[in-house]
């Protein structure tokens, strides 16, 4: 820890190296944690190899509890992160995760003082699933709340926001956004099961389409907030 841990590209190096086997992986564990509680600058990397090496392994809670306890304190609120998208995203797959592609402009955006992440369609045909992130969340049920912001947007198949389980994959959410122009505040009940889902990932998706000039994607998303809460069982 002492030797590597004011090295950003050395700290890197032996992350990547121990963090392969999963008899050297608990090892990676302590040191990001404990330079961490160092106050090691440049930390975003080494946390993130060591959550996917977690969750390639399927060890669910080990990468959330990592993720949680590398958080600032006024950041660990709600079951989504950075679900204003008011703070730029880590790369880690517990916060958003965007993948470039063409067709879509993605850009953080502030308005009135409030943050919102737009999705800028460019008169393109797509197939989309380039942004999501994984929550963990004991089965019962829940309301998931999106606010958002179409401008003129057409869809020939709606962007849709959706919830799956995994290891299992199967949804337990999948909403359509309108198109059009306007203003909107949604909220849709879902239940996580209590079998086959250790891990839920929200993520925006598209059906499948051929990828025609007849199937173009016009217009803006802008999303506002994606969140999360507890309901009582009925």
């Amino acid at each position: 820890m002492r030797r590597f841990g004011d090295n950003t590209r050395l700290r890197s190096q032996l992350i990547r190296s121990i963090a392969r086997e999963a008899e050297t992986l608990p090892f990676a564990y302590r040191l990001v944690v404990d330079w961490f509680g160092r106050n090691e600058p440049d930390l975003d990397s080494a946390i993130n190899l060591v959550t996917a090496a977690y969750l390639h392994n399927k060890q669910y809670a080990e990468a959330y509890l990592l993720f949680q306890l590398t958080r600032p304190e006024d950041a660990r609120s709600g079951f989504v992160y950075n679900e204003s998208f008011s703070m730029p995203f880590s790369g880690n797959p517990f916060d958003w995760r965007i993948q470039e592609q063409p067709g879509v402009s993605f850009d953080r955006i502030t308005r009135n003082g409030k943050t919102a992440l737009s999705l800028k369609f460019l008169d393109n045909p797509i197939q989309f699933q380039n942004l999501g992130q994984y929550v963990r969340l004991v089965p019962g049920p829940y309301v998931l709340k999106v606010s958002y912001e179409a401008q003129e947007l057409a869809m020939p198949e709606p962007i849709r926001l959706a919830m799956r389980c995994l290891p299992s994959d199967s949804l337990v959410l999948s909403e359509p956004f309108k198109e059009g122009t306007g203003d909107h505040n949604e909220s849709f009940s879902i239940i996580v099961p209590a079998t086959d889902c250790a891990l839920q990932e929200i993520f925006l998706y598209n059906d499948k389409l051929p990828l025609s000039w007849r199937n173009r994607y016009r217009g803006m998303l802008m999303l506002k907030s994606v969140s999360i809460r507890r309901t009582e069982a009925m």
